[in-house]
């Protein structure tokens, strides 16, 4: 990885500006978090020797993959919003490869139903400051022999991706929705939704107006509703919401 390549590229960023990047490190949310450091600084490394899943679940990162976080110092409100606008970004950069990609709630994108990305959350609401970890499969070899299956983009395209342009596209993604995300709010969200695995007939819970509304998939349409069936069967037509599988 060219690192001055990509912090020339995005010096002029208005949210993520500011790299630092190590050949290899343990985590790149946990040297984040554990650091003080100024909002919208970027950690990235060329392996971790222990990333970090949900739930403690140890994540592979070798060489050739793309591994990194980022720090925002606010308190936060709705930390989700960070999954939300990270998937999307995720998956829009991997549109530009012709690739297909699916968000698999809450923090995966799959290709071919195989795993190319997770995205980790930390909100440390006691300090008011939200890390967001990333990595995505790009040149590197995907373990196999997993609970899932996994796939990299080199192997998606049958090509080597030039890993500076791919982190640089992604980055730029990312910082335009930062810097506006209370304004892209329902825009991210129905993103989020139209590029869901299938959820059709999956149980789900929604916060609306500060009630609950618990029910069955129905439809998602094709401008980022989803239908829902209630308890009582009666079809309640969510847009701009986010939904908790049960």
């Amino acid at each position: 990885m060219k690192i001055d390549t990509v912090a020339s590229a995005i010096g002029k960023n208005r949210v993520l500006n500011k790299i630092i990047y190590f050949n290899s490190l343990d985590s790149t949310n946990k040297y984040l978090t554990e650091n003080d450091f100024a909002s919208g600084t970027i950690a990235a490394a060329a392996i971790q020797t222990a990333g970090r899943g949900r739930r403690g679940a140890g994540w592979v990162s070798g060489k050739g993959g793309l591994w990194f976080s980022f720090v925002i110092n606010k308190k936060i409100i709705n930390p989700y919003m960070f999954v939300v606008l990270s998937s999307v970004a995720v998956v829009e950069t991997l549109a530009k490869y012709g690739l297909k990609p699916v968000i698999k709630w809450p923090n995966d994108i799959l290709l071919q139903s195989s795993k190319i990305c997770g995205i980790l959350i930390e909100n440390d609401a006691f300090n008011a400051r939200i890390v967001t970890g990333i990595g995505v499969n790009v040149n590197n070899e995907p373990p196999q022999g997993l609970n899932q299956p996994v796939i990299s983009v080199k192997k998606a395209v049958k090509r080597k991706i030039n890993e500076e342009e791919f982190f640089i596209r992604l980055v730029k993604k990312l910082d335009s929705y930062l810097y506006n995300i209370k304004g892209l709010k329902k825009e991210l969200i129905n993103k989020w939704v139209r590029n869901q695995a299938d959820i059709t007939g999956r149980e789900v819970s929604v916060i609306r107006n500060k009630k609950r509304i618990s029910g069955e998939v129905k439809t998602v349409h094709k401008d980022g509703s989803v239908s829902i069936a209630d308890r009582q069967g009666r079809i309640h037509k969510i847009k701009g919401e986010v939904f908790f599988l049960m």
